[in-house]
């Protein structure tokens, strides 16, 4: 389900920096504003050493509009996850 893509990308963000993409500590606006306009940021120095791919993976996670959100299918063809992309290096 696409509210499901929306949590799977909550958390990847946290796995990877320790915090969540939305945080009243950021207002304004309000957390609830952050959550229904889709604001977040990949904070410095966090995100300063992780790879664009994965950012491109959240970005397409967390849209707000459930139907331009990517579903489970297109994600495995997302290159962070494909087989054919391995430690920086596209194997085709």
């Amino acid at each position: 389900m696409k509210c499901d893509m929306w949590s799977l990308g909550v958390l990847l963000y946290v796995c990877i920096c320790g915090f969540p993409p939305f945080s009243e500590e950021l207002a304004p606006p309000s957390m609830k504003q952050q959550i229904v306009t889709g604001k977040f940021a990949f904070y410095k120095p966090y995100w300063d050493d992780v790879d664009e791919l994965i950012m491109d993976l959240i970005v397409k996670l967390l849209v707000v509009n459930p139907t331009h959100r990517i579903d489970v299918v297109t994600m495995g063809f997302h290159p962070w996850l494909s087989q054919r992309y391995i430690d920086g290096y596209q194997l085709d």
